[in-house]
């Protein structure tokens, strides 16, 4: 007799969500930095990009057994240096307790603790959207001079220089589609989703100032990832927003996301 097949699936805690998302973020980071396993975590550098601390930080960062926090700082320092640039940001890892003394030890040295509110969707969450509209929406690949422009103004806009090159290296990564929504020739907002194998990232959200207060623009071309999002085979999809940024918080829970966390950086200042 030929027995039923049986699918488990293990409930997803929290916790476990949130080490999926720092998976794809990082993930995302390679499409502009090289990695390079350290006893203290992963290091990613670019030296084109040396004033980022994006492309140059350290990702599932901890202290090595036996290693006291100040030596565990300065092993990263030297192979940093060894490549001609700073670390300029440190990611703690997910899965282990927070290191209290090498927090401590980033702080002494001027680092900043940064947070951002981790939002999680699956394609069978409600949406509360009924009022998206109609507007021009391109493959950001196919408006090359319009995505660059667009992404010179989110530099300007965020008083990050590098931003520019860090969102145009998001095209030459194959698993991101990136989207432009367009007004007479011109694109005011981006988006992109990144494809990690069953997980999503929707990163690069931007509307320009001059549409920042165009709610509908926003809905739009939120809507557009959402589509992709929900034609994938994505068993989860994430995205992240500053916790001083309610109108993309309430963006986020209007498409049923919903909070599972934060994501914590050390940024060198």
């Amino acid at each position: 007799m030929d027995l039923p097949i049986i699918t488990y699936s293990p409930p997803t805690t929290p916790a476990d969500l949130l080490r999926h998302y720092h998976k794809v973020v990082y993930d995302l980071s390679l499409s502009h930095s090289e990695s390079e396993p350290l006893d203290a975590g992963v290091a990613i550098s670019n030296p084109k990009l040396s004033t980022s601390d994006a492309a140059n930080r350290m990702y599932d960062a901890m202290q090595p057994p036996g290693a006291t926090p100040d030596a565990t700082v300065a092993s990263v320092d030297r192979h940093f240096a060894s490549l001609g640039v700073t670390c300029l940001g440190w990611v703690l890892n997910p899965s282990l307790p927070v290191p209290t003394e090498l927090v401590t030890a980033l702080e002494s040295r001027g680092f900043v603790r940064r947070s951002r509110t981790v939002f999680h969707w699956t394609p069978r969450s409600r949406s509360d959207v009924k009022d998206v509209i109609t507007t021009q929406i391109l493959p950001a690949r196919s408006a090359y001079r319009q995505a660059r422009d667009l992404a010179e103004v989110y530099a300007s806009a965020s008083g990050i220089p590098a931003m520019v090159e860090l969102t145009m290296a998001h095209l030459d990564e194959p698993r991101f589609d990136a989207f432009l929504a367009m007004r007479e020739g011109v694109a005011v907002a981006s988006i992109g989703v990144m494809a990690a194998g069953e997980l999503g990232l929707i990163d690069d959200f931007f509307v320009a100032p001059v549409a920042c207060d165009d709610a509908s623009l926003a809905r739009t071309i939120m809507g557009r990832a959402i589509e992709l999002c929900r034609r994938s085979t994505f068993s989860h999809v994430f995205l992240s927003a500053p916790r001083d940024d309610p109108k993309m918080q309430a963006l986020a829970n209007a498409f049923g996301f919903e909070g599972i966390g934060e994501y914590v950086e050390y940024v060198r200042q």
